[in-house]
């Protein structure tokens, strides 16, 4: 692997480690079928997708932050009228 590529890989699995698990499907966790795919992925040694893999291990760490709270608001509007101003 080159050195971009070593970056993502190891992006992606500081990422994988702080994810949090997801008990309501045990048996289905995110974490193993992106593990998977970056196996496959860096196995194949695919050079020219560096930074494409780069930038979805950066997303992963900002969800992981929380990065993107303050640009959306979690407050339902009360009725369709509100929802409708908001919009507009």
């Amino acid at each position: 692997m080159t050195e971009p590529s070593q970056l993502a890989y190891r992006q992606y699995q500081k990422a994988l480690r702080l994810w949090p698990k997801d008990n309501l499907r045990p048996g289905c966790q995110i974490q193993d079928a992106v593990a998977r795919r970056v196996e496959t992925t860096f196995a194949a040694g695919q050079g020219a997708a560096e930074q494409k893999e780069l930038a979805q291990a950066n997303a992963m760490h900002a969800l992981l932050e929380n990065r993107f709270a303050a640009k959306v608001s979690r407050q339902a509007p009360c009725n369709i009228d509100d929802a409708l101003c908001k919009v507009d």
